[in-house]
């Protein structure tokens, strides 16, 4: 069975959430994780959204659904 992480707070875009973003890719105890991101209910701006992408396939080396 899989694990889901569910994470809240902080702002990625200038690496205040890097750590963590960093431990939730070491989870998954693979060398290129799948990432899932979900939006909010109220919706998130494409640039966030891009920012996430980036974060997590430019720097942790993640597969972000498309």
């Amino acid at each position: 069975m899989g694990t889901i992480v569910a994470i809240g707070g902080g702002e990625i875009r200038l690496g205040e959430t890097f750590l963590i973003d960093k431990a939730i890719a070491g989870m998954a105890g693979k060398i290129k994780p799948n990432l899932l991101f979900i939006p909010t209910a109220s919706g998130e701006s494409q640039q966030y959204i891009d920012t996430v992408r980036d974060v997590y396939e430019g720097k942790l080396n993640c597969i972000a659904s498309r």
